[in-house]
């Protein structure tokens, strides 16, 4: 499958996301990683389950979603610790920004 139809194909709900396939999982693990380097959006969750949400923008593209290349991740850490992130559009960005928004968080 060439990179166009992967593109394509997250619009269509086949795919939520998707990395570019240039990168390799180490280099995925290694951005996502790399959390604190981006924005910090809001907090969600209650008690021991508390997930802190962020943005790091890039400045090529890194994958697709909602069928268009993007060059943004959302990165989800969890306070046990795990790191979590996937490619977002820009419409999607808009949307975490406005909730981080509404918890207080007018950096954004």
């Amino acid at each position: 499958m060439t990179w166009d139809e992967l593109v394509r194909r997250t619009g269509e709900g086949d795919e939520i996301a998707c990395y570019h396939p240039k990168f390799t999982p180490q280099v995925i693990k290694n951005m996502e990683m790399s959390y604190k380097q981006g924005h910090f959006l809001y907090r969600k969750g209650s008690g021991g389950n508390l997930i802190d949400v962020y943005f790091l923008p890039y400045t090529a593209v890194i994958g697709a979603s909602q069928g268009e290349e993007t060059n943004v991740v959302l990165v989800f850490r969890a306070q046990e610790g795990s790191v979590h992130g996937y490619p977002i559009s820009e419409d999607e960005l808009e949307k975490h920004k406005r909730r981080a928004r509404q918890k207080g968080n007018n950096n954004v």
